[in-house]
């Protein structure tokens, strides 16, 4: 008789989870409180993403009489381009047929079924008092924007709420520097909003390469974002005399404050593991996330978790990926398949975009790795000239002793797209020199990739290292496809 796999939670570590549970012959059971697809479809990334190339056609209207078109610049209808968010959310729901690609495996689905909660590690019960068993189960539940305890709180927004507003704000504070903060902040700035960004961290996006911070920083200001980083504390939100939200916080000491219309909150995400019955079965949580091996068991026998819910790669991709190690492992009843966040590309759809995979420069250095590093900057590249969009760089890091790449970091065109390159590359293990020999299509954005891999060619042979220390060299890969 074949094992009966729960699985609680419709996102992608769910629906992936199912999926390979039926595959492998398991009687799959999915589970969501509300609609499958979770936050990435529903509320988080997909919809970002429409309105992240909403902005980018506005942007794209500013240069058609650069090009010798006559038109005015784009102005945003934003009732309008709501309605083409939902439009674009409940068509992926149909192209992708979540529900019911997952019913023709097999999959038993409960959606829409309102709160639910553990009753034993392999038992679930829905709010109308039905409950399921199975022989094992699996924790999908997601996680949610990450609120900050301080007077006023109340009064802030999250990412999920832009796309409730009936009106653009005029100005917005956003309190929070990384990915999702500055992925707003540059849709915002694009429809005409006065972005104010604030972080108690040193530099923008302190998680990547310190040279894509700095770029990235330098390129929104360029833009009109106004940022404020490294200050002492966030102290709280108040009304306005006259409507709108009073940001109060502390720079170099002074007590100062910001006035808009609205205070956005983006400092982090929080696992969904309140509310469902975790702690009555003294499942292990650290910070909100479940703790899990890497085989994704919690320490509760028969129950794994998978996901956002973990804390480890709150990424579409990683969600996937675990719900797959976990249905495996879980049907197997045994340590089948480990978890591996190994080579991953980051980014975000901002303006300039960018991407990142592997190790940063600062990493490098602490492990005491002997490295050489290659940057390329967008105004070298032809593409980027044809286009006029010759904001950002390509800086790649190799090591010496292997001539294997390390890193990659990316601001630019198409910079998401382009380390997808970098991904395949590290994966399977080129050398420098190989990517360096590749023939690229000419002229694209992803050939800044060659271009960077064959300065880097140069960098590590003994004979031309020696004339870039000396400064006689001059860069032959950054002219090799202008």
């Amino acid at each position: 008789m074949s094992r009966r796999i729960l699985v609680l939670g419709g996102g992608p570590a769910g629906v992936a989870a199912a999926r390979t549970a039926a595959r492998m012959g398991a009687q799959a059971v999915l589970i969501d409180s509300g609609r499958l697809g979770g936050v990435s479809t529903n509320s988080g990334v997909l919809p970002a993403r429409v309105l992240a190339h909403t902005a980018r056609l506005k942007r794209e209207s500013g240069q058609l009489g650069v090009y010798g078109l006559r038109a005015t610049e784009a102005e945003l209808d934003w009732p309008a381009a709501l309605r083409r968010l939902f439009n674009v959310v409940e068509a992926l729901h149909v192209r992708k047929e979540i529900a019911e690609e997952a019913r023709k495996l097999g999959v038993d689905i409960h959606e829409n079924v309102g709160e639910t909660r553990f009753m034993s590690p392999t038992t679930i019960g829905f709010a109308n008092g039905t409950t399921v068993e199975g022989d094992a189960a699996i924790v999908c539940v997601g996680g949610r924007s990450r609120s900050i305890p301080l007077p006023g709180a109340e009064l802030a927004i999250f990412p999920n709420d832009i796309w409730r507003m009936k009106a653009m704000p005029r100005s917005i504070a956003i309190v929070g520097t990384g990915h999702t903060g500055c992925q707003i902040a540059s849709i915002l700035a694009h429809f005409g909003t006065e972005v104010h960004m604030i972080d108690l961290k040193a530099r923008i996006m302190p998680q990547e390469d310190e040279l894509l911070s700095v770029v990235m920083a330098k390129e929104f200001a360029a833009r009109g974002i106004r940022i404020r980083s490294g200050i002492d504390s966030i102290d709280g939100l108040s009304t306005g005399m006259s409507g709108g939200t009073v940001l109060h916080y502390k720079e170099a000491g002074e007590s100062r404050s910001i006035k808009t219309d609205a205070v956005l909150l983006c400092v982090g995400w929080i696992g969904n593991t309140d509310r469902i019955g975790l702690e009555e079965l003294g499942v292990e949580i650290a910070r909100s996330y479940i703790k899990v091996d890497k085989y994704l068991r919690t320490n509760v026998p028969k129950l794994y978790a998978a996901g956002d819910v973990t804390g480890q790669m709150m990424l579409v991709s990683g969600a996937t990926h675990e719900g797959h190690v976990a249905a495996v492992n879980a049907v197997t009843n045994a340590e089948t398949k480990k978890v591996a966040h190994t080579l991953v590309p980051t980014g975000s759809f901002t303006d300039p975009e960018y991407g990142a995979i592997g190790m940063r420069e600062q990493q490098c250095c602490d492990a005491g790795i002997d490295y050489e590093t290659s940057i390329i900057w967008c105004e070298d590249l032809t593409r980027a000239i044809i286009d006029d969009r010759t904001a950002g760089f390509c800086k790649m890091i190799a090591d010496r002793a292997t001539h294997k790449f390390l890193g990659a970091h990316i601001v630019g065109e198409r910079a998401v797209e382009t380390v997808q390159l970098m991904a395949t590359i590290m994966a399977g293990g080129l050398t420098v020199e190989q990517v360096a020999d590749l023939e690229l299509a000419f002229p694209t954005y992803s050939a800044i990739i060659l271009m960077a891999a064959r300065d880097l060619k140069y960098k590590l042979d003994p004979e031309y290292a020696a004339l870039y220390q000396s400064g006689m060299a001059g860069s032959p890969a950054s002219k090799a496809l202008s």
